[in-house]
């Protein structure tokens, strides 16, 4: 994009991002807490934290095969670029 574009405006645009995306979430972070209970807040932030545990330990078992087709799959690559 910079290779477009002045890398000046550029900068500026990702700063102006930056900013709006941070006042945002200042914002947020202190408006949602004043309008949610914080037992509801602790009830979902443990319900989420069991259910991405769970997700990522199923990942962790099932990944090796995954693992392994890419292993072959760039290796059939390598040895078909060598021996063309």
């Amino acid at each position: 994009m910079s290779m477009k574009f002045q890398p000046a405006l550029i900068l500026a645009g990702a700063s102006g991002a930056l900013a709006i995306i941070l006042g945002a979430s200042a914002l947020f972070g202190a408006v949602v807490p004043e309008l949610i209970p914080a037992s509801f807040i602790h009830i979902v932030i443990i319900v989420l934290f069991f259910f991405f545990g769970a997700k990522f330990l199923y990942e962790a078992y099932t990944f090796k095969d995954q693992v392994f087709l890419f292993i072959d799959y760039e290796t059939h690559l390598f040895f078909k670029i060598e021996n063309a």
